[in-house]
């Protein structure tokens, strides 16, 4: 490894995907990818969320209300739901989604493609406005799906664009399941015990500039919650 080359030892993925673009060699590409992938379990398991630690701990029942609906703006706007289901359902060839990590290259690699099976016919060509391929009814969820990100996308800028500088601190605490010292020390010359406050101080300004914007966002869960707080 050259003098100049970083090894990604980072436990939270926004550190180690930064860290992978600058070095991106095939360890610094798997350590991103254990990050990644760390950062998924720990906010599926809402007690390992260091924000929410911080906001229950405090009894700050309306600020947690607010990151865990940032949390699903960041989800709905990153979502990609398709009509009549996934991709790999829709046509007769499709790569299938699963990946693994080849561990010589440390690069992506696909297990191969998935082909679907389509109804027989006694004829050479499929009946006139016939579908060859069964698929599953989804119902109207997927269009609810659509509907909401829509929305989401809209409101996710107007949200970034009022945090300003706070924008890094609060995306790292509320999608990379970042600790508020480690935010505090980031965006900081702080370090240690000084840093969690600062941290904390991040987490305070962000989440209540961004419930301002949600308050003030009919239809939205929380402007619900602030009308009924009032």
């Amino acid at each position: 490894m050259a003098a100049n080359e970083e090894t990604c030892a980072y436990a939270d993925a926004i550190a180690a995907r930064e860290c992978y673009e600058k070095n991106p060699t095939p360890a610094n590409h798997r350590a991103y990818r254990k990050a990644s992938e760390t950062a998924g379990d720990q906010r599926t398991q809402v007690t390992n969320w260091p924000l929410h630690k911080a906001l229950k701990s405090s009894d700050d029942e309306l600020m947690l209300q607010t990151a865990i609906e940032l949390f699903r703006i960041y989800e709905s706007v990153q979502s990609e739901p398709l009509l009549g289901g996934s991709g790999w359902e829709r046509g007769l060839l499709q790569v299938d989604q699963k990946t693994w990590i080849d561990p010589k290259t440390g690069e992506t690699a696909y297990k191969g493609a998935r082909q679907l099976t389509g109804e027989r016919f006694d004829t050479d060509f499929a009946p006139v406005g016939s579908d060859g391929t069964p698929r599953e009814w989804h119902g109207d969820s997927v269009f609810d799906d659509l509907k909401q990100k829509a929305i989401d996308e809209k409101l996710l800028p107007k949200i970034e664009a009022e945090l300003g500088p706070l924008k890094g601190p609060i995306e790292e605490l509320v999608m990379g399941a970042a600790t508020l010292r480690a935010v505090g020390e980031r965006y900081s010359s702080a370090t240690g015990q000084v840093a969690g406050k600062v941290g904390k101080g991040y987490a305070d300004i962000g989440l209540r500039t961004v419930y301002r914007v949600l308050a003030n966002t009919p239809g939205n869960r929380i402007h619900r919650l602030a009308r009924a707080a009032n």
